[in-house]
């Protein structure tokens, strides 16, 4: 993980999705099993409201917008071998 996204990710991310992004159980999910999305897919959904951030319906809104940048960057990468969103699951 790039010095700045780490930084970004233990102020932001890490107390739901734990120090690797693996995830903490009943908290969130691991982001290295999130269904990929593109870099702009993320960079909306990191703006946006959405239902997977029960505790305030919105995302981490203490990122700056050259921070959603950096993370929907990363993120994009980090999912680039998990399927699409909206693909079935593998059996």
């Amino acid at each position: 993980m790039p010095e700045r996204v780490r930084l970004i990710f233990k102020r932001s991310c890490e107390s739901c999705h734990g120090l690797d992004g693996a995830g903490i159980v009943g908290v969130a999910p691991n982001l290295r099993q999130a269904n990929h999305r593109s870099q702009d897919e993320w960079e909306t959904y990191l703006r946006g409201p959405h239902p997977a951030h029960p505790v305030s319906l919105t995302p981490p809104v203490w990122l700056n917008g050259d921070e959603i940048k950096i993370m929907a960057e990363y993120l994009d990468g980090l999912t680039q071998t998990a399927p699409p969103i909206g693909s079935p699951p593998d059996h």
